[in-house]
């Protein structure tokens, strides 16, 4: 079963995968116009912020995993995780977004 995190509007992992996914799906549409509008400097600077987000999410999903193998209920340091995972790759996301439309005019 999975652990349920509190005082978040994610309250899993499973959803925090699915906030990933969604957030993939919105950005690497526009950072693919990005490559073929702008220089390749440029472009490829957008793609590795493009990919900061999920790097992070990644790497602190499986941080969680091992620990919720552990134990049944969240610890402290796991609710910081957590929170930082389901707050950062929003901020970076929607950085981004206004980046990027700010870059098309």
């Amino acid at each position: 079963m999975a652990v349920r995190y509190s005082g978040h509007w994610l309250k899993t992992r499973q959803q925090g995968a699915w906030q990933s996914a969604i957030l993939l799906a919105v950005l690497v549409p526009l950072v693919a116009i990005r490559f073929t509008t702008h220089q390749l400097n440029v472009a490829l600077a957008l793609a590795g912020l493009t990919m900061a987000p999920f790097a992070i999410a990644y790497r602190a999903s499986r941080f969680l995993e091992a620990q919720e193998r552990m134990h049944t209920e969240p610890t402290p340091e796991m609710q910081f995780i957590f929170q930082f995972v389901a707050n950062t790759p929003m901020a970076i996301g929607g950085l981004l977004l206004v980046l990027m439309s700010a870059m098309s005019r």
